[in-house]
């Protein structure tokens, strides 16, 4: 299961290398074979009673969500149902740790102009980052209190 996550990874990663680049053959071969990728490598992982994965990389749903939008299949869920299912993987398995879900649902509302929408994930996207800032001061903290602890006992 750890080698599929690994594939989800690279997929989400590879999916921002290739909307950088040229629209070109080789461009549409790449999309197609990542959307490939993604989708094996989340029916591999153990499934639940409405067919989605249980557990999933977040990053990697909603490139697939975004990949979905620009081409939807008729026998998967629709793009909105896989942005959705990435913002909930992160809260269930990641303490809602990852940006990603957040800013690509509110690009897919963006580009639907539901510019409310947009704006309120982004914003928790923004919240999540936030969250970073915290836990960052919080650590630092702690290596500062523990650092002053060593040097009173001196």
């Amino acid at each position: 299961m750890q080698s599929l996550r690994s594939v989800q990874k690279l997929g989400a990663l590879q999916w921002s290398k290739l909307v950088q680049e040229r629209n070109t053959p080789e461009t549409w071969y790449g999309i197609t074979l990542l959307w490939y990728m993604l989708w094996i490598s989340i029916q591999q992982l153990s499934t639940d009673a409405a067919g989605m994965c249980s557990v999933r990389y977040p990053a990697a749903l909603a490139t697939l969500a975004d990949l979905e939008e620009v081409s939807p299949t008729e026998s998967r869920p629709p793009a909105l149902d896989i942005y959705t299912e990435s913002i909930n993987s992160s809260r269930l398995h990641y303490d809602d740790t990852h940006i990603y879900p957040y800013t690509y649902l509110g690009n897919y509302y963006y580009r639907r102009a539901n510019y409310k929408e947009a704006l309120r994930n982004w914003a928790e996207a923004a919240r999540v980052i936030s969250r970073y800032v915290l836990r960052l001061h919080c650590c630092l903290l702690s290596h500062v209190c523990r650092l002053l602890e060593i040097l009173a006992c001196q």
